[in-house]
């Protein structure tokens, strides 16, 4: 086991948070977020159809391990989830209850970004064959109202083409440890829809944890601190703290809890001393 450093500035009474962690492979299980719509005809909205499985309330958070060799090497990569858009068509597999219209052409557009001061997620596009060798954009810690873009629909848009999309091989990447918030939309970008726009509204934002390397986060809540963190599957997690960095003073505060591929919010009580620091035991 080894100590890693705190990872952001605490100035609220000196707070310090470390993270005592075993070093362990992440592996995630390749997942899908679908695009459909509530109705395949004009004047109807987009969502993402299973969104709820991974939104920021469900507390699921997608792994970003740090790679070891390739392309992203030295970089904390995520590519095990893949956004797709639900088929109209038979040989796409359709037609999905849940489909856009024929003739539209959906996109993902990166909204908003939150995490570590200084921190930026960066995102390499594919056409599911070949992987791009440079990203396709940097998205900044602090983005509100992003504009950024990449195609979900494999057709071109065309009148009675299938705004089915299931391509592989994309990946958000990010140099700097920490817990983000990264939240994006689906929009139709279609010009086959009424008076040459677009058939479907956008879907509203929604939000989702990505966590690169192990690391904590104090949260200042009005009601009661805690501190945050993402616990993976199988391991077990018990939270200490002390009023220094030495050997001794640590005390048990919390658990041990078994990680169940969540982020949780560990409550401990207001510090009343100059300063104190809190480790998590991850077994």
């Amino acid at each position: 086991m080894n100590l890693l450093p705190p990872r952001m500035p605490m100035p609220l009474w000196m707070l310090q948070v470390l993270v005592l962690w075993t070093p362990m492979a992440l592996l995630a299980q390749h997942l899908h977020l679908n695009v459909g719509a509530s109705r395949p005809w004009p004047d109807t909205g987009l969502s993402f159809i299973n969104g709820t499985s991974f939104s920021t309330n469900s507390g699921w958070f997608l792994p970003m391990p740090k790679q070891t060799n390739g392309l992203h090497q030295g970089l904390y990569t995520a590519s095990s989830l893949t956004l797709t858009v639900l088929p109209a068509l038979p040989e796409n597999g359709g037609p999905s209850s849940w489909r856009p219209a024929l003739g539209a052409l959906i996109m993902a557009e990166i909204v908003s970004l939150q995490g570590p001061a200084g921190g930026e997620i960066a995102f390499w596009d594919s056409d599911g064959v070949a992987e791009a060798d440079v990203p396709t954009f940097r998205i900044p810690v602090g983005t509100t109202n992003g504009t950024w873009r990449f195609r979900l629909s494999e057709g071109d848009g065309s009148p009675q083409s299938d705004p089915y999309g299931h391509i592989h091989g994309r990946h958000f990447t990010t140099t700097q440890p920490g817990l983000y918030t990264l939240g994006i939309r689906a929009v139709d970008v279609s010009t086959s829809g009424p008076g040459g726009g677009p058939f479907h509204y956008p879907s509203p934002e929604l939000k989702f944890y990505l966590q690169a390397e192990a690391t904590i986060t104090y949260v200042n809540a009005p009601s009661r601190p805690s501190i945050r963190l993402a616990m993976e599957k199988g391991k077990r997690y018990s939270l200490l703290t002390s009023t220094g960095v030495g050997p001794d003073g640590w005390r048990f505060i919390s658990g041990p809890f078994m990680g169940n591929g969540t982020v949780v919010d560990l409550p401990v009580a207001y510090p009343t001393d100059p300063a104190r620091f809190y480790i998590v035991l991850v077994e």
